[in-house]
């Protein structure tokens, strides 16, 4: 499952930062966490490499998109693409080492192990000859030197304002997507429930960027019943993953599994959307 920690990511932030200041705080995390875990992909095996740097990825451009109303849209659409390049390039091995994962070692055949060392080798490769590393300093300065920013009276004005405006607006457009998307999960074929999956991380990413400079009642619940589904739902496209790559261990597969995951995740969303969320004075009822 492509699980990632609840934590924050504006958590030494406050209410009344401005716009702009809130970006390069949220950004800037990003970028240190980015660095970290490409480095771990460069040089160990370790799993959580590609796993959290396509978090981060992921992270980093729900930011972007969030903050577009004060960003250049030239330089955005680049630096979006650039991430976008490089979480789709660690995508192969990510879900290799899914599978892996799924299969007790003692299980694994010779031909698994040496498929997977093979993709990292080509991983490695790949990213190293594209100068995936540079991809946070870029940014990093883009941001430092202000040449990301709009520079427009409405987009100033936005800038220095506080950065409640951006963000509600942010969360009412996320939320509204996952209501359309999910409005009948049990309906939902492989590709729509994957990108159902997608629209509940970046809500829940949003909630985590902006949990800081809100009113919190119900946002931890929120953010524990978001990260509850995404897991649920991860059932699903993992089994949909193996089924893809031609796996047929019940280790993996597990019809009965993935069954329960989407019924229990039906219920979590129709218990969310009997409430209004968090950052409109809603608080999560949890049973």
């Amino acid at each position: 499952m492509d699980e990632d920690e609840d934590v924050p990511v504006a958590a030494k932030a406050g209410p009344g930062m401005t716009a702009e200041a809130a970006l390069r705080h949220i950004l800037q995390r990003c970028c240190s966490e980015i660095d970290g875990h490409l480095a771990l992909v460069l040089d160990s095996d370790d799993a959580a490499g590609p796993h959290k740097a396509r978090v981060w990825l992921r992270r980093t451009v729900t930011a972007l998109d969030a903050f577009a109303p004060v960003l250049k849209r030239k330089a955005t659409a680049e630096l979006r693409a650039e991430a976008k390049d490089i979480f789709r390039a660690l995508g192969k091995l990510r879900d290799q080492d899914v599978l892996l994962a799924a299969v007790p070692p003692e299980e694994r055949s010779a031909k698994l192990e040496a498929e997977t060392a093979r993709l990292r080798v080509k991983l490695r490769l790949r990213l190293r000859e594209r100068n995936a590393v540079l991809f946070s300093p870029v940014l990093a300065r883009k941001v430092e030197d202000g040449s990301v920013f709009r520079t427009g009276e409405r987009a100033r004005a936005m800038r220095a304002a506080g950065v409640g405006q951006i963000a509600v607006a942010a969360l009412d457009a996320s939320w509204k997507r996952c209501g359309r998307r999910g409005a009948d999960i049990d309906a939902l074929r492989a590709q729509a429930l994957h990108g159902f999956r997608k629209d509940l991380k970046t809500l829940r990413y949003l909630s985590e960027f902006f949990t800081p400079f809100l009113p919190t009642e119900g946002a931890t619940t929120f953010r524990a019943e978001m990260q509850r589904m995404q897991d649920l739902l991860g059932v699903a496209t993992d089994a949909q993953l193996a089924k893809a790559m031609r796996r047929k261990s019940a280790a993996v597969v597990d019809r009965d599994a993935v069954r329960e995951a989407i019924d229990q995740a039906t219920e979590v969303w129709a218990a969310l959307r009997l409430h209004r969320p968090w950052w409109r004075g809603g608080a999560v009822k949890v049973h």
